[in-house]
């Protein structure tokens, strides 16, 4: 039997929630991101973070910027675009999204919650690595096991 490209366990990285690089229909895909937050000391309230922001995450009603989370995918782009630096970032780190696929049954990616440092992103890689190899069998892709095991498992630690 042949084996093809889609067969293997494919893991992709982006640096930017756009995710170009396809982490969403991968069987682990790691997105950079940062939680950005405003220092209403120094904020001028100029709304460029508002206006610029690419998820219209940010609102200026109450004069300073106030980021909506739910919509916020911490990019950071607010950060990078404040001309005095009250956008600042609390939190760095990579969003982990597990199981995607295309094909038949396509379904994009499960994301784990937070944000996690390199190490801890290594981690996961890691268990779902052992994960797949532990319940591999012929054409079954990573996103299926995680249907039986649940996507808590690779956030416990190994035994």
């Amino acid at each position: 039997d042949k084996l093809h490209r889609h067969h293997g366990f494919q893991i992709h990285l982006s640096a930017c929630p756009n995710g170009c690089s396809r982490p969403h229909i991968a069987d682990i895909g790691f997105i950079r991101a940062c939680v950005p937050s405003v220092d209403a000391d120094t904020c001028t309230s100029c709304g460029d973070c508002a206006e610029s922001c690419p998820d219209t995450a940010i609102s200026m009603e109450s004069g300073l910027p106030e980021i909506d989370f739910d919509l916020c995918m911490r990019c950071g782009h607010c950060v990078h675009i404040c001309p005095v630096e009250s956008m600042h970032s609390v939190e760095e780190g990579w969003r982990v999204l597990v199981g995607g696929r295309l094909g038949r049954h396509p379904k994009l990616a499960q994301e784990l919650p937070g944000l996690f440092s390199d190490e801890q992103a290594l981690d996961i890689l890691g268990r779902a690595l052992h994960l797949h190899m532990d319940r591999y069998g012929q054409r079954k892709r990573f996103g299926a096991v995680l249907d039986e095991t649940g996507i808590k498992t690779l956030l416990e630690p190994s035994a």
